[in-house]
């Protein structure tokens, strides 16, 4: 299990976070998500979370 910082961006000019697994943990504005699914949906890979949120891959940027 890995922890990430990022924000959310629809500029699409960076790498996408494509690399996350289940049980990683995703921090955005100081909220934590579990992430506990992993699936590609219309050519994108997505995470569904704990919280029941979902984030595409291609709209997170990571930040340090």
């Amino acid at each position: 299990m890995a922890e990430y910082k990022a924000r959310e961006s629809w500029m699409r000019n960076f790498p996408p976070m494509d690399y996350l697994e289940e049980g990683d943990i995703l921090i955005i504005r100081g909220k934590r998500f579990e992430i506990k699914d992993s699936f590609k949906w219309d050519g994108r890979r997505v995470y569904a979370t704990n919280g029941g949120q979902v984030f595409y891959a291609d709209e997170l940027k990571r930040i340090d």
